[in-house]
């Protein structure tokens, strides 16, 4: 059983500030790095070539998740099987480090950012053999691309297996332009000289499309 130490809190901490080897890492309050993510923090710095900035946004992120692992006494195997609790404390919990959100909840979005990090780090974990490849199937579930739209599906129509992951909070968008007005759209339509853009304008206006699904 992998613990990840008897400190209640973590913390991101900056490693070679300036130097061709900085990264971020996860410390817990004796300054100790957290094996698992150190080892996948550095894979993503130098292996995989990331920014700083990047492993800055992950080790953050993680630190939180060990944090939350250590206060509730779970290991990281069972963890995966109980994220929801992880999610829910997320969600409810106000943000305690200072700056922009410093006492609200955080928003699905940044939630949602938090669980992209623990998956990848789960993933690099197997991948490694540090973790069984059984704790995958607590985070994602199988599935298919056969609704994806046509233009990222296989040539050959073969359907794809996709994994899914099984937490995930639903994000309210707000549209970055306001919908076109009739009389725009109209003018719209009207500047086409073919009748199958004309087409195309339709099905996305009345349908509330994007390009991309109405060519799917």
């Amino acid at each position: 059983m992998l613990v990840v130490g008897t400190a209640s809190e973590f913390e991101a901490f900056q490693v070679a500030p300036g130097l061709p080897d900085e990264y971020w890492t996860v410390v817990d309050g004796d300054y100790v790095p957290v094996a698992l993510a150190d080892d996948y923090l550095r894979e993503l710095r130098f292996g995989r070539r990331r920014a700083v900035s990047t492993t800055k946004a992950y080790a953050e992120n993680l630190a939180l998740f060990f944090g939350w692992l250590s206060r509730t006494g779970r290991s990281v195997e069972a963890a995966p099987r109980e994220l929801g609790r992880f999610v829910h404390w997320l969600r409810t919990s106000p943000v305690q480090r200072r700056g922009t959100g410093f006492g609200r909840a955080r928003s699905a979005a940044r939630v949602n950012a938090i669980l992209v990090s623990v998956r990848e780090l789960y993933k690099h974990a197997v991948s490694m053999g540090s973790l069984d490849a059984a704790v995958l199937d607590a985070l994602y579930v199988v599935g298919d691309d056969r609704f994806y739209p046509a233009h990222v599906r296989r040539e050959d129509g073969m359907m794809r297996t996709v994994l899914r992951p099984l937490h995930r909070v639903p994000v309210t968008r707000r549209a970055s332009v306001d919908d076109a007005k009739p009389e725009e759209f109209a003018r719209l339509v009207g500047a086409c000289e073919r009748w199958r853009d004309r087409f195309l304008l339709g099905v996305m206006y009345f349908a509330g499309l994007r390009v991309g699904e109405a060519l799917g």
